[in-house]
């Protein structure tokens, strides 16, 4: 959705719905989550190299919050040469992305 006309406002995750997408802050762009992935336009990766993950092994917490399992841990991805520190990973079911206009049972989203 192009949200560059309409007021912003600053939402916290009890307040996300998303009846009200187009009101959703951006950072840049013009369209907010959910996205659909379609593949017949993935541009692939030039090789192996641009992507690499430093995870840790052990987690550090998790919790269930009501709205979903999250599980914070530390570590790093490094994509292109760039660094991105990891915080946490949780999970949605139904998946909130589809890929080709589909939906599936769960879906996790890596947060850095």
């Amino acid at each position: 959705k192009d949200a560059s006309s309409q007021p912003k406002q600053h939402v916290t995750t009890e307040q996300l719905n998303y009846q009200d997408q187009d009101r959703w802050e951006l950072e840049s762009g013009d369209a907010q989550s959910p996205i659909n992935i379609d593949t017949s336009k993935i541009v692939p990766m030039q090789d192996a190299g641009d992507i690499q993950l430093d995870y840790n092994t052990t987690v550090q917490d998790e919790e269930d919050n009501g709205h979903t399992i999250q599980v914070d841990d530390t570590g790093t991805a490094q994509i292109n040469g760039r660094t991105f520190a990891f915080t946490q990973f949780h999970f949605h079911a139904p998946s909130e992305h589809t890929i080709n206009g589909k939906h599936y049972p769960v879906e996790v989203h890596f947060v850095h």
